[in-house]
């Protein structure tokens, strides 16, 4: 018989081209590591030994779809088994390019493979679809990013967390294009086992009553992707491993979407609930549930009562967060029980809150000094009368430092990082004992730095005890007849007044010390317009020849 062996080679011929014709492909991402992301990596596949220079990876930013990291692979080619790595550095060898540990955004954000040259691609350039040749947009947890899906034309978005797993889940190309979750294959071929399709999204704490004694409290959580024939088993158990609670509400064995809720926890305890998977699926979710602080509503003084006199945010005998802390003051002939006010501090951001859960009494006419740690022997020689969270921290710029009773503002002190408070290192800063009420604690002219030592050698300080410093009242230094109005302002305009027609040097503070307004004028009186400025608390500093006065005011 006759064979056609020119046939038959040429059959193999093309076989073999076409199976590695095919452009590179991205073929893992694990963008969401344990602990600070220093195991990130992005896995291109291709032909084995097949040079990659001329492409390019563009890692896009989800929150304004522009370009943050561009990756020129020229001069690199793939393995012997067709892989070529982009890591941090504790994953990277050979050959391979390392990125700055925490590199990869987790999302919504997009990776993207071009023929292109790195510099068509600087930071900051919009996403587009010309020369591309594979994109992954992914995220964790994150709503679906349109203007990366338009823009890469893709049509679906990977959530690396889909496993309930994303510190130890990447994502990875399956043989038919579509990406899927699972444990990383760092340099080898993916595997996947079974998938959980479960997610786990809002959680909510409420107490069941808010006594004195120990309440419970009832945690809610909601669930999609339930209702598939997969059975699932819920745990919740303590730091001991022991049951808590009674497990309720929506079973994601027969529920879609719904909500699990769980009753009957006292409120000292906290929990882990657990999420399994039975055959067919990989789920094993953890969630960590803190328990509330259930607390009767707060008695509260008259406004004024209680006022901040003394704020140490930058020591120098020891370090920051181990020698912070601030004084309060009781300006009443009654004794104020502190249990259920909230302690706040802000620096740049939302503020961080903390909530006093027990009885702590501000003695008539006293003090109290709150702070981060109190342990005299490594705090500076401080008696701290109340510790308060760590989450909480006193900026050494401009910062904010709040107290609360039920839900009203106490008293509010905005230090500005020397434009018109004091800026001291290795001292507090004081209130003068002439300015004791919540009003003159606003104004950095009544502060000073501390001058005596809160122990020998030590920072300087006078914490639970009166302040040293009294301001001298120098009328010829302050603007006469000097006010504002409105304030709060609540429209495009406030009014400036004052004694003298004297020419008047206007400037606005935000928070973090940028001079957001500066404008002057002539008289004894003007309206200055703030509709520029957005709605927030600033320090107004007024000049008038060699006299100034300063306020806070309030923009709504």
């Amino acid at each position: 018989m006759k064979k056609n062996y020119f046939l038959s080679l040429f059959t193999l011929l093309f076989i073999t081209v076409s199976a590695f014709a095919q452009d590179p492909v991205i073929n893992e991402l694990d963008a969401d590591t344990p602990g600070t992301d220093t195991a990130e990596f992005i896995e291109i596949k291709w032909t084995p030994n097949t040079s990659l220079t001329g492409y390019i990876v563009v890692l896009y930013n989800g929150s304004n779809d522009l370009s943050y990291y561009t990756i020129d692979l020229s001069g690199k080619s793939t393995d012997a088994n067709g892989f070529f790595m982009i890591a941090s550095a504790g994953l990277a060898s050979g050959d391979d390019i390392v990125i700055p540990d925490n590199t990869l955004q987790n999302g919504a954000d997009a990776v993207a493979l071009y023929q292109a040259a790195a510099g068509d691609f600087p930071n900051g350039t919009a996403v587009t679809s010309t020369n591309l040749i594979d994109a992954l947009i992914y995220d964790t947890n994150d709503q679906d990013d349109a203007g990366l899906l338009s823009g890469l034309g893709e049509t679906v978005q990977y959530n690396e967390d889909g496993g309930g797993n994303k510190d130890n889940h990447s994502i990875q190309r399956k043989d038919d294009g579509t990406y899927a979750v699972a444990i990383p294959t760092y340099r080898a071929e993916n595997v996947f086992g079974d998938p959980c399709v479960l997610n786990l999204t809002t959680i909510n704490t409420t107490c069941d009553a808010n006594t004195n004694g120990v309440d419970t409290y009832t945690t809610t959580i909601d669930f999609t992707g339930g209702n598939t024939g997969i059975t699932y088993t819920i745990t919740a158990k303590d730091g001991s491993s022991a049951d808590v609670g009674s497990i309720g509400g929506d079973n994601p064995n027969s529920v879609e979407s719904g909500t699990i809720i769980i009753t009957g926890v006292n409120e000292v305890v906290n929990f882990t609930v657990n999420v399994k998977g039975g055959a067919g699926s990989s789920c094993d979710i953890d969630r960590s549930i803190n328990a509330p602080t259930c607390l009767p509503a707060a008695t509260c003084p008259a406004q004024g009562a209680v006022i901040i006199t003394e704020i140490m945010q930058n020591p120098n005998f020891v370090g920051d967060d181990a020698g912070e802390y601030f004084e309060i003051y009781n300006t009443t002939n009654t004794p104020i029980d502190l249990k259920g006010w909230i302690i706040k501090t802000a620096s740049t951001g939302s503020p961080v809150e903390h909530v006093i859960p027990t009885s702590l009494i501000l003695p008539a006419n006293g003090y109290l000094v709150l702070g981060e740690n109190a342990d005299i022997n490594s705090n500076g020689g401080v008696t701290v009368d109340y510790q308060y969270d760590a989450a909480l921290f006193l900026g050494n710029s401009t910062s904010t430092v709040t107290i609360e009773c039920s839900q009203s503002v106490f008293d509010t002190v905005t230090y500005d990082d020397g434009a018109t408070f004091p800026d001291p290192s290795g001292a507090s800063m004081e209130l003068a004992t002439n300015k004791y009420s919540h009003t003159d604690n606003d104004n950095g002219i009544n502060w000073a730095t501390a001058t005596a030592e809160i122990i020998t050698g030590g920072d300087k300080g006078t914490p639970g005890a009166a302040n040293s410093f009294v301001l001298s009242v120098i009328k010829n230094n302050i603007i006469e007849g000097f006010a504002t109005y409105p304030n709060p302002v609540i429209s495009d305009n406030f009014t400036i007044t004052s004694n003298s027609a004297d020419k008047k040097e206007v400037t606005i503070f935000n928070v973090l010390g940028k001079k957001v307004l500066s404008t002057t004028f002539s008289g004894t009186k003007s309206d200055i317009n703030v509709a520029t400025i957005s709605s927030g608390i600033y320090i107004l500093k007024v000049s008038e020849g060699s006299k100034m006065s300063t306020s806070k005011l309030i923009i709504k």
